[in-house]
């Protein structure tokens, strides 16, 4: 139940700012992307519901970075996008950074040599 009210409360937005970005992305490479309820990607072909695993890579991969701008969109529409941490907890999150990068790629930008 809490999951299927949480997908509720987000998938409208979700769904709107998904399309947004495919379209600016992505253009006319593809056409008929959808969110399910469960924040499911599918895509219309011949009037058939397509899993977004059966486009190429690129077109997936394409389509995926725009849900990820999506759901951040979403989830964080009354957010600040600038942090700003004391020198001890800046040092506890550059560590934590540190630790993520390990199995992601992190892009950390910054405008002052001191959170580097």
């Amino acid at each position: 139940t809490a999951k299927d009210n949480l997908s509720s409360r987000y998938v409208g937005d979700v769904e709107k700012h998904f399309k947004n970005y495919v379209c600016s992305l992505l253009g006319e490479q593809i056409k008929g992307v959808f969110v399910d309820k469960d924040l499911n990607l599918f895509f219309d072909e011949f009037n058939d519901r397509r899993e977004i695993e059966l486009l190429s890579t690129g077109l997936a991969d394409g389509v995926m970075l725009c849900m990820r701008m999506a759901l951040v969109d979403s989830l964080f529409k009354n957010e600040d996008s600038f942090v700003i941490l004391d020198d001890d907890n800046m040092q506890k999150a550059l560590v934590m950074l540190d630790k993520i990068a390990d199995d992601r790629q992190v892009i950390y930008l910054v405008c002052s040599n001191s959170r580097c």
